[in-house]
């Protein structure tokens, strides 16, 4: 065997080496790509909360509650600051909330992610139309997601005072 050829291969310390640098490189394109498209309105979630909403969320209350009297979701949505159930009897909403510093471009960006996330969970049946506007924020956009026996709606909120933005979305119990 020619001992100049044994010069040009890598020893086991090289292979060791590049093998972690690949093997470190395959795991951060990984990580990267399942963030980038990783659901922010999960369809099973989705799909939990509207037949739940027959039962008022019954089988997703927490018996943990917020000061505000809120009961605790056992469903929290991915990044959400918090997700609640309000109400009783008749009227009980699911809700989960997003924080961001007021005006910033990443919760557009995010609310119009899951207003067309939420379109593709919930099929072309679905009715989506703009919501009714309110008085309250400095801004407001609400799309209302009509569906069978009940409704959701995905809002984009501004509030100088607080100095934040917030997107909620909210299924309302049958």
């Amino acid at each position: 065997m020619n001992k100049n050829r044994l010069k040009h291969f890598p020893t086991i310390q090289t292979l060791n080496h590049v093998g972690r640098n690949v093997l470190l490189g395959c795991c951060i394109v990984l990580l990267t790509s399942s963030t980038a498209t990783a659901a922010l309105l999960p369809c099973d979630d989705v799909a939990h909360l509207i037949a739940d909403s027959a039962n008022q969320f019954s089988s997703i209350k927490s018996a943990e509650q917020y000061e505000t009297g809120t009961t605790k979701s056992n469903i929290q949505l991915p990044d959400s600051k918090n997700c609640e159930i309000s109400g009783s009897g008749k009227l009980t909403t699911f809700r989960c909330v997003w924080e961001y510093v007021l005006g910033d471009e990443q919760a557009k960006t995010d609310f119009n992610q899951y207003v067309a996330e939420a379109q593709n969970c919930l099929g072309e049946t679905t009715t989506i139309r703009q919501d009714q506007p309110v008085n309250h924020p400095d801004s407001y956009l609400s799309y209302l997601f009509e569906l069978d026996g009940t409704n959701g709606r995905i809002s984009l909120k501004d509030k100088s005072q607080l100095n934040q933005t917030f997107i909620f979305f909210v299924i309302e119990s049958r």
